[in-house]
């Protein structure tokens, strides 16, 4: 994304080498089905079920009509690169939550690419508040 600042920010976006568009606007997400949905889901992205071996990219409040979301297989590789041309010093925001973040200059790439090795993970069973047992006293 273009971090602190104001002017827009220009990305190329490449899959398996080929030029895919230069993102122009307030940047690129790219997400998995368990990772960075709900952002890339308010920035216009889609949803996609936990099942689904794929890698998202969903631009940022583009300045462009024609550059939408891409939903991806997760074997092929991404490289997202500053161009010379761009105005703003991108910031890579690897972790939210725990905040992060690296500056990249211009000429700098980041390559994305899907695991060999999948992370298990553990999935929380939804238990109404009606069917909660009722807590004990200590």
């Amino acid at each position: 994304h273009r971090g602190a600042s104001g002017s827009l920010c220009k990305l190329e976006v490449l899959v398996e080498g080929e030029m895919v568009t230069l993102a122009q606007g307030d940047g690129v997400l790219i997400a998995t089905p368990t990772g960075s949905t709900a952002r890339s889901l308010s920035s216009g992205g889609s949803m996609i079920h936990p099942n689904v071996p794929s890698i998202l990219i969903t631009p940022v409040c583009p300045h462009s009509l024609s550059f939408r979301p891409i939903v991806l297989p997760q074997s092929v590789e991404v490289l997202v690169r500053v161009p010379a041309s761009t105005r703003c010093q991108p910031t890579v925001g690897i972790d939210a939550e725990h905040g992060g973040t690296v500056q990249l200059n211009p000429g700098d790439a980041l390559q994305i690419t899907g695991s060999r090795y999948p992370m298990p993970l553990i999935r929380s069973v939804y238990i109404s508040p009606v069917d909660m047992p009722p807590l004990r006293p200590f």
